[in-house]
This record gives C-alpha cells, sequence and structure tokens, in this order.
C-alpha cells in the first residue's frame, strides 16, 4: 500500500506524516528524531510497543521506501 505523504514544518525540519489504514497519523520516526536532535535515529523508536510503531511505505525522491512510523501519542511523549 502506498500512502500519500503530508510534510509539515516544525522549527526548520520537516516532518512526514502518513496515515495507516483507519486513518490515523503515523509520523515518520526519522524525521522526528532528526529534529529532536537525536544523536542516532534508530534510539527513538527502540522501546516502543508494536502498537505504538510500525512501518509504512513512503514515497520519496528516489522511489517508495518502507520507513518506521511512530503513533501520535508517541510524538507527544518523546523527550
Amino acid at each position: 500500500m502506498n500512502t500519500s505523504v503530508i510534510p509539515f514544518d516544525f522549527e526548520g525540519s520537516t516532518i512526514r506524516v502518513v496515515f495507516d489504514t483507519q486513518g490515523e497519523p503515523r509520523f515518520v520516526a526519522y524525521d522526528i528524531a532528526k529534529a529532536l536532535n537525536y544523536r542516532m535515529a534508530s534510539d527513538l523508536p527502540r522501546s516502543l510497543d508494536d502498537d505504538e510503531r510500525g512501518t509504512q511505505i513512503v514515497r520519496t525522491p528516489s522511489g517508495d521506501q518502507e520507513m518506521l512510523v511512530i503513533n501520535e501519542s508517541v510524538l507527544y511523549s518523546c523527550p
């Protein structure tokens, strides 16, 4: 399933948002980690439960890619 991407700006960082099959927003974890200055983007989702994270196909300039996404409640609880 290919999902439309809705980009938005957060303090100069682009955050990509996609919607899951239930219409719930999912945020590209790499974008969130980069915006919050995580040293390693993989540190962000490491401790999340399966219902808080997942993967979705995201259209990028270099083609469709499977990316790790997080749900909205996780977004608001990121340190």
